[in-house]
């Protein structure tokens, strides 16, 4: 089955530590879908943004075991990032809307 743009790119990471790479360096981080590739994330922000990424980094976090206070386990999300490199004219608009 084929994946629409808006399947691959899930959600903007709004942390402080994207938030001063967008600053900086002009680079997005998105969280991805599991299946995603560099080549997919890049057609997918292309599409929905209509700005060709330089470069595609991506950035598999996987879960982690934690302790209850109660004595029981439990595991944490794994995610997929993507940050996607833009170049210095570009300008695209990236806002949480509440």
């Amino acid at each position: 089955m084929k994946k629409s743009c808006f399947d691959v790119l899930l959600a903007p990471i709004f942390s402080e530590k994207a938030t001063i790479a967008s600053d900086k360096f002009n680079k997005c981080t998105f969280l991805v879908h599991k299946t995603a590739t560099k080549p997919t994330v890049a057609r997918a922000f292309q599409a929905i943004y209509g700005v060709k990424p330089l470069a595609v980094n991506i950035i598999n976090r996987k879960g982690v075991q934690k302790k209850t206070k109660r004595g029981g386990y439990y595991q944490t999300v794994s995610k997929k990032m993507a940050i996607v490199s833009l170049s210095a004219s570009a300008n695209i608009d990236v806002t949480l809307e509440v």
